[in-house]
């Protein structure tokens, strides 16, 4: 996001997990928005990004916190075949990944693999524990309790996904 001098206009991009960003500008009430790229605008012509949009899913990891992840399915889905998964595990809160477009993961989505982001950071309030690089664990031991959290928030997360009959973990 930027703002004029005058504080009245703002520019910023606009995207999502399926959806490349592009640049808009506003008032800023967020009136009279107007989009001033297109970017991708033959890449989207070209190819086809989104056969079937991402999805937002939930689980419980094994200390029964609630946890939320997102799911891009394989290009061309059908849900009679099973699919291969691979799960992008991130790292955070400053370099998480999260509800943005990612050229990767449509690349491994194009390739048949279901592509799986679980994220455990804002749902055991890591981002607020960790909003300043002097309050993040400096060694591993430091934050056992956190780190071990989220190993096990993956293995839930992994036996969750591995469960569905579209979904093989085999390969």
């Amino acid at each position: 996001v930027d703002y004029d001098r005058s504080f009245r206009r703002m520019t910023y991009t606009v995207g999502d997990i399926d959806v490349p960003p592009d640049v808009y500008v506003a008032d800023i009430d967020g009136r009279n928005e107007r989009r001033l790229t297109d970017v991708h605008r033959d890449l989207l012509n070209e190819i086809d990004l989104n056969s079937r949009p991402a999805e937002t899913v939930h689980w419980n990891s094994t200390d029964g916190t609630r946890i939320e992840g997102f799911l891009i399915y394989p290009h061309n889905y059908d849900p009679r075949a099973s699919y291969p998964l691979v799960v992008m595990n991130h790292g955070g809160p400053h370099a998480a990944s999260g509800y943005g477009f990612s050229f990767k993961n449509k690349l491994f989505s194009a390739h048949g693999y279901f592509v799986f982001m679980p994220s455990s950071f804002e749902a055991r309030g890591f981002c607020d524990k960790h909003d300043d690089a002097g309050r993040i664990p400096k060694t591993f031991d430091d934050g056992a309790e956190e780190n071990f959290g989220r190993i096990y928030d993956i293995e839930a997360a992994s036996s969750y996904v591995c469960a569905r009959p579209d979904v093989d973990c085999d390969r």
